[in-house]
């Protein structure tokens, strides 16, 4: 028998819609008390859930990454002060074949009190926001840029090269040029809508059929909108992140700055069989 490194330790099987949750604790005389139970995942069985830990005085809670499902759980036990590991299902991989929910919420409790575990890093909640905040805009960029796209094909299909013209086609040029194919404007007032350089380039005669008028009608109010309002949210949450970790971000700043200055990434393309490699002031580094 190995002397356990946590004497109280509980670890989580965590699914969808329910949560396996073993503790394992060492009592005076040598023994090891073992209680199984099973919980929900809304948030008062998560609130029982803590209650439950917190009553038994658990050390350390051990639970896999599964998909997103642990996130809600790890902060519940976060704002009860419960200190958790969050491991890599690769590192804590049971027997096949011997796999039930009971069992792997007790293989995890197992290795926490062995402390065989190494937990994954997890930002601090505010972190965690704007990290949110970030991949959502980058997804919603993402997704204007495949508006724009579309845009493009369906004036292509119709005949309609403006995407060969304008440098943009969600500029102010652009979209006065396609309201007014969309209105049957004469290439006249069409070519007035063109400012700077582009006077130039506004020739011809188009025209654009019924369908495809709704369907890019459709694309010129979807842009603005989107990118508008998401604008106004994404400055706004960061607003609010910098007032309340100025120095947290100037020291990010400094630190990215310092970074940039210190390393060099090489410019050829690795060989065959080796690892690309970083040279920084102090000697060279594997990726």
């Amino acid at each position: 028998m190995f002397e356990p490194i946590v004497n109280r330790v509980a670890g989580l099987d965590v699914h969808k819609m329910v949560i396996m949750a073993t503790i394992l604790i060492t009592q005076e005389d040598g023994e090891t008390r073992k209680e199984t139970r099973q919980f929900g995942t809304f948030r008062k069985h998560r609130c029982q859930l803590a209650r439950w830990l917190t009553r038994w005085g658990i050390e350390l809670v051990v639970m896999e990454s599964t998909g997103i499902f642990w996130k809600s759980i790890f902060e519940t036990l976060e704002m009860a002060g419960i200190k958790t590991y969050v491991v890599n299902a690769r590192f804590v991989k049971n027997v096949s074949g011997r796999k039930t929910d009971v069992m792997d919420s007790e293989w995890l409790a197992t290795l926490g009190r062995a402390g065989l575990l190494k937990p994954s890093f997890i930002p601090p909640k505010d972190l965690r926001e704007l990290r949110l905040v970030g991949r959502h805009r980058m997804k919603v960029h993402g997704m204007l840029a495949g508006e724009k796209n579309r845009l493009h094909k369906i004036l292509d299909d119709a005949g309609i090269r403006l995407g060969g013209v304008v440098s943009d086609i969600n500029g102010v040029s652009a979209r006065e040029m396609i309201a007014g194919l969309i209105e049957n404007k004469p290439v006249e007032e069409l070519v007035q809508c063109a400012r700077g350089r582009l006077k130039s380039k506004a020739k011809g005669n188009q025209r654009i059929f019924p369908f495809t008028k709704a369907i890019v009608r459709h694309y010129l109010m979807r842009l603005p909108s989107a990118r508008s309002s998401f604008s106004l949210t994404y400055s706004a949450t960061v607003d609010k992140f910098e007032r309340l970790h100025s120095k947290a971000v100037v020291r990010l700043t400094a630190n990215s700055a310092e970074f940039k200055r210190n390393v060099k990434v090489r410019k050829q393309k690795p060989k065959a069989g080796t690892r690309q490699t970083i040279g920084f002031k102090n000697g060279p580094r594997c990726l």
